[in-house]
Formats: C-alpha cells, sequence, structure tokens
C-alpha cells in the first residue's frame, strides 16, 4: 500500500506536479512513499497487526532507490506535535494507523485522517452614514 507523488521544491507533495507528470508519462518524476504491506510472496499479512507488517516491509525497502522508492517511517506517538508540525510545513495532515490494526480496505476506525485546519482571525468594522446631527 502506498502513494504516489511528485515532491516540489522544498520537498513537499506537489499534487498539481503530480497530475502535470501523470498526464505527460513522466514516470521519472514520482516518489512512490509504500507504508503498509498486506500481501508478501503469495502470503496473505491482512490479518497481521500493522506493526507486523511494516516490519516485514522495511527491509524490502532499505536496498531502493530512495528518490523513486521510501518506506513511509512511523513517525512517533505525539499527536498534538506531529499534527502541528505537519501543518506548519504546509502538508494536508497526516494518517494515523492503530498499530494492532489488521488490514482492511476501505475506511476504518482504526486507521484515521488528521487534517490541518487553517485558520486566520479578522476584526470586521463597518459603519453606517450618520442621519440627521450629531
Amino acid at each position: 500500500d502506498a502513494e504516489a507523488v511528485v515532491l516540489g521544491e522544498h520537498g513537499l507533495p506537489d499534487f498539481q506536479a503530480l497530475q502535470n507528470a501523470l498526464g505527460a508519462g513522466r514516470a521519472d518524476a514520482v516518489t512512490l512513499f509504500v507504508f503498509d504491506l498486506p500481501y508478501l510472496d503469495g502470503y496473505d499479512l491482512r490479518d497481521a497487526p500493522l506493526t507486523a507488517r511494516r516490519a516485514l516491509l522495511e527491509p524490502l525497502l532499505a536496498d531502493c532507490d530512495p528518490v523513486r522508492l521510501r518506506f513511509s517511517p512511523d513517525l512517533g506517538d505525539d499527536v498534538a506535535t506531529l499534527i502541528a508540525n505537519a501543518c506548519d510545513t504546509g502538508l494536508e495532515g497526516l494518517i494515523g494507523k492503530r498499530a494492532d490494526a489488521r488490514y482492511r480496505a476501505g475506511r476504518s476506525p482504526a486507521w484515521i485522517k488528521l487534517k490541518c485546519r487553517r485558520r486566520q482571525e479578522f476584526v470586521i468594522g463597518g459603519y453606517t452614514e450618520p442621519s440627521g446631527a450629531r
């Protein structure tokens, strides 16, 4: 299981650049971030916990060209800091998965999307034309 991205000039995923690369047939511009392994050598690993699947996955990618194929690392469990850093960096968010989760296609309560919410505070002012004497 993976996500194909094109990294922009600051090393961040650039969705428009991905669309352009795919449209132009430029697979050389794409990096595949691999984060899960539901099958290996004919074995169904979907009932194994995420930690076990990733333990099998990481060594498979150790000798790969990281420009084209990367293991997506476990970032730890300090969720507040992780999401703050992701948002500060300009990412859309993060995907969180329970370490003991089985692999299931589609949505799962064990896999959550942590989105960055962009906020700004504004002061809205206005006035009305005076009528009559002040």
